[in-house]
C-alpha cells in the first residue's frame, strides 16, 4: 500500500512540476515594444524588425508567436524616459544616458543595464561657419544642433574636447551654445544658410554625409580625435525587472542582436537596401554601403570605450556611481566577452 502511495504521490510531483514547468517556459510576456533612434547607427535594430529575428529567435526558444513593436525616438531623453517609465521594454541610445540610468538605478529592482552593443561609428562636429577650425573658434554667435543638449552622446564629446581644450572644470564651456534638434532638422537648418541661426551640427551618418557633400561644410572635430580612437557608440538597454521576469525572450533579443550584426557584415549590400527601405532614405544603396563599409566602422554587440566616457561622467559629477569596470553596466551575458 506505501509503495502505491508513493507512486502516485511521485506521480503527482511530477505532473505538478511538468505544469509548472511548461507555464514558466510561456511565461515570458507576448508583446514587446523596443525602442530605437534615426541613423545608420541603429541599423541592427531595424534588420531585427526587418528579418523578424527576435520572434524567430524566440519561437525557437519555444515562446510561440510574439508581437514586436519598434517605436522610433529622437534624442537621449525622450529614450530614457520611455525606458525610465516602462513605456518600453527595451531601448537603443547612446553610450552616456545608458551610464547614467545604470547609475541613477544600481541596486534597484528596476535597474538599468546593457544588454550588448550596437554599432561603432565616427561622429563629425560639421560647420558652415568658415571661421571655425577648430572648437575654440566657436563663439556667441554660434549655434551647436545635437540630439540632446548636455546629456546625449554628441553633447558629451563636445564637453570633453573642451576639457582637453580649456581644463576639466570647463568642460561646459560651448553648452550653452547647444541647441536639441533632431538630425533630419538640424540637416536643413545648416544647410538653409543659418535658419534658426544654427552654424554647426554635432551629428551622425548618413546626415553628417549628407552635410559634407556642400562645399560651405568641413568637419571640425571627430569623435575618434576626441576619443583617441574608435568606440562603441550606442547600447541596448532593458531594466533588471524585465530580464527576471522575461529570461526567455531576454534571450531572444540578445540572439537577435548579435544575429542582425551578423547579417549587416556579411552582406552589407542587403543592409544598406534594408535601411533606405525603412527610413525612406533618398541616399543610393551604394552610398549607406560606402558608409557602413568604412575603415572606422564596426557592428559588434561586445562594448569598447564604455569606460572613457563613464570616468569622464563622474569626474564632472553627471553620476554619483562610477562602474569599476565595464562589464558592471551590462548584465551577465555579456561579462565574458573582451569589452572595454
Amino acid at each position: 500500500m506505501r509503495s502505491v502511495i508513493r507512486g502516485l504521490m511521485c506521480a503527482f510531483v511530477s505532473a505538478v512540476w511538468i505544469a509548472l514547468s511548461g507555464t514558466a517556459a510561456f511565461a515570458d510576456k507576448t508583446t514587446l515594444s523596443v525602442s530605437t533612434q534615426l541613423g545608420i547607427n541603429y541599423l541592427p535594430m531595424t534588420v531585427m524588425r526587418h528579418d523578424r529575428l527576435i520572434e524567430k529567435h524566440a519561437a525557437a526558444l519555444g515562446l510561440g508567436d510574439i508581437s514586436v513593436t519598434l517605436v522610433k525616438l529622437s534624442g537621449a531623453a525622450a529614450t530614457s524616459d520611455a525606458l525610465l517609465s516602462g513605456s518600453v521594454d527595451f531601448a537603443a541610445t547612446g553610450i552616456p544616458p545608458i551610464i547614467q540610468m545604470w547609475s541613477a538605478t544600481a541596486g534597484g529592482k528596476n535597474g538599468i543595464k546593457a544588454i550588448g552593443a550596437l554599432a561603432s561609428l565616427p561622429f563629425l562636429l560639421n560647420t558652415t561657419n568658415p571661421n571655425v577650425k577648430a572648437i575654440g573658434d566657436f563663439t556667441d554667435q554660434d549655434r551647436i544642433a545635437v540630439p540632446a543638449a548636455k546629456v546625449g552622446l554628441q553633447a558629451t564629446l563636445l564637453q570633453m574636447a573642451c576639457a582637453k581644450l580649456y581644463g576639466e572644470a570647463n568642460y561646459a564651456r560651448l553648452d550653452h551654445l547647444t541647441v536639441t534638434m533632431a538630425h533630419p532638422d538640424a540637416l536643413a537648418a545648416l544647410l538653409s544658410g543659418g535658419r534658426g541661426s544654427i552654424s554647426a551640427h554635432f551629428g551622425q551618418s548618413p546626415f553628417q554625409d549628407e552635410e559634407l557633400k556642400h562645399a560651405q561644410v568641413h568637419t571640425v572635430i571627430t569623435s575618434q580625435e576626441i576619443l583617441g580612437g574608435l568606440a562603441t557608440s550606442e547600447l541596448l538597454a532593458t531594466t533588471t525587472a524585465f530580464r527576471d521576469a522575461n529570461p526567455v525572450l531576454y534571450k531572444a533579443v540578445l540572439a537577435a542582436l548579435e544575429d542582425a550584426q551578423k547579417i549587416i557584415t556579411g552582406d552589407k549590400r542587403r543592409a544598406a537596401q534594408i535601411y533606405i527601405e525603412a527610413a525612406q532614405s533618398r541616399d543610393s544603396p551604394e552610398a549607406v554601403e560606402k558608409i557602413i563599409s568604412g575603415p572606422q566602422v564596426a557592428y559588434s554587440i561586445v562594448p569598447n570605450g564604455v569606460m572613457t566616457y563613464a570616468n569622464f561622467m563622474h569626474k564632472i559629477g553627471r553620476i554619483k556611481q562610477r562602474p569599476e569596470k565595464w562589464s558592471d553596466i551590462f548584465f551577465p551575458e555579456m561579462h565574458d566577452r573582451p569589452g572595454s
